[in-house]
């Protein structure tokens, strides 16, 4: 869950869309004060072929499962690492603002993707993480594990991530049809409430062996991670799925700087996506104190073990594992979800700077799961719905890079005024900020858009 370390790390699922048909401002650059219907016809497939590409969407959600529960093993373990090493706060909010740095490349690696073979990225940047992690496993059994040495690991982790999640928008984008879209991304969404629900408990029984044991089995989930694209790929060819190319790229880097210039140009000339990013953006703040960052609170304030740390991550998951089967419900894609959902959290994250307490904090966590069970599933189908496949992997990276600057920023000064005020102060200013980017979001008509 990107509000807790790992950024906003789903997928975009595309199809061939018409740009006039698309959602956006009443003439005159106003919103839309009345409900809006995307009269797009999506295509259909023949029910054999749709099968056929659920099917290969499966094998691959159940490979991004497993990694995603190892995520959250390391989502735990590398702040206390950290603390072991240094014992700082703003160390914490290093290694969150390390692995958020590489995004400022976004929109390059998304163009580089675009135009590459997407299994190969993804399966090449599986094997790196887990590489790193096993290394990193080695160093910390050995205590030698450096608190510059834990940033330089979040970086080039982010930076893998980055490569991983570019490929990943294009692959998804080209195999996932029209009607299962908001469906598919639901599913990713259930992911991460299944590796928040899961993955921190262990993390926390693996810390009480040792923080290396946590490092290790997360190398090993991205290993079956790159076994289920592998998976992915026999099934392609087995049913003879036609997935499309990725363009050609006889310019090399020239061309890569012109798609890395468009992106920028296609995102901002849609009024409704360019709204909601800016909201999701803040959301990110809003949920760092129930990501890496609430270890200062569990430590200091609330005086939590390890196990007890762990179970509040699950919370969040099992709140969003609740919340799955209502957000599945609906078709409709509905940009005034973020917003909402923004509020909600950043109220909760406030009211623990008001009063911290295991009860108030348990209550963030909770909310928090479900908000973003909700605002992930409609913003990524939102994506899907404007952009077309062979833009995802710039569109998605360069939406990134705006979305991950905020944390960037938010992470560091966090642990700066975490270490200077205390943790209730970040608390009370990350939710604030929540709730009023979530005001400002509906004050300019998002709630009365809707793609049908």
């Amino acid at each position: 869950m990107d509000s807790i370390g790992r950024g906003l790390v789903l997928n975009y699922y595309g199809a061939v869309y018409e740009p006039a048909a698309s959602a956006g401002p009443a003439p005159g650059g106003g919103v839309h004060t009345e409900p809006v219907i995307d009269l797009r016809t999506p295509t259909r497939r023949p029910s054999r072929d749709l099968r056929a590409r659920w099917k290969a969407f499966q094998a691959f959600w159940m490979g991004h499962a497993v990694s995603v529960i190892g995520d959250h093993f390391t989502i735990v373990a590398l702040p206390l690492a950290a603390v072991h090493a240094s014992h700082s706060d703003l160390v914490i909010g290093l290694i969150v603002s390390a692995e958020v740095l590489p995004v400022l490349l976004g929109t390059f690696v998304g163009a580089f993707t675009d135009r590459r073979e997407p299994r190969r990225l993804m399966i090449a940047s599986d094997v790196g993480r887990a590489a790193l992690l096993a290394l990193l496993a080695a160093l910390v059994a050995g205590r030698s594990a450096a608190p510059w040495l834990l940033v330089a690991m979040s970086f080039a982790l982010g930076l893998l991530r980055l490569v991983h999640d570019g490929a990943e928008g294009g692959l998804v984008a080209r195999l996932v049809p029209d009607e299962l879209d908001v469906k598919s991304n639901n599913r990713l969404v259930l992911s991460d409430s299944l590796g928040l629900l899961i993955g921190p408990l262990a993390a926390g029984a693996m810390i009480e062996v040792g923080l290396w044991l946590a490092f290790g089995a997360d190398a090993v989930t991205f290993l079956l991670g790159a076994g289920s694209i592998l998976a992915v790929s026999r099934l392609i060819a087995r049913r003879n799925l036609r997935l499309g190319e990725p363009p050609e790229d006889p310019d090399g880097s020239p061309q890569i700087l012109a798609d890395a210039r468009g992106s920028f140009r296609l995102i901002f000339a849609d009024p409704v996506f360019r709204r909601v990013l800016a909201v999701v953006a803040v959301f990110n703040i809003a949920t760092l104190p129930v990501g890496a960052q609430f270890i200062p609170l569990a430590r200091e304030t609330l005086h939590l073990s390890p196990v007890l740390i762990g179970l509040m991550f699950s919370i969040g998951g099992a709140t969003g594992l609740l919340a799955s089967p209502l957000v599945e419900r609906s078709r409709v894609i509905r940009p005034g979800i973020p917003p909402i959902a923004c509020i909600a959290v950043g109220l909760c994250v406030a009211a623990v700077g008001f009063r911290p307490s295991v009860l108030t904090a348990a209550v963030a966590f909770a909310v928090g799961g479900v908000g973003f069970a909700f605002l992930m599933t409609h913003w990524s189908a939102l994506r899907q719905r404007i952009f077309e496949p062979h833009e995802q992997g710039k569109v998605a990276l360069t939406a990134r890079s705006v979305l991950w600057s905020t944390v960037l920023v938010g992470s560091a000064l966090g642990g700066w005024l975490s270490d200077a005020v205390g943790p209730e102060a970040m608390w009370l200013a990350c939710g604030l900020a929540g709730v009023a980017a979530g005001l400002w979001g509906l004050a300019l008509g998002l709630l009365h858009v809707r793609y049908d």
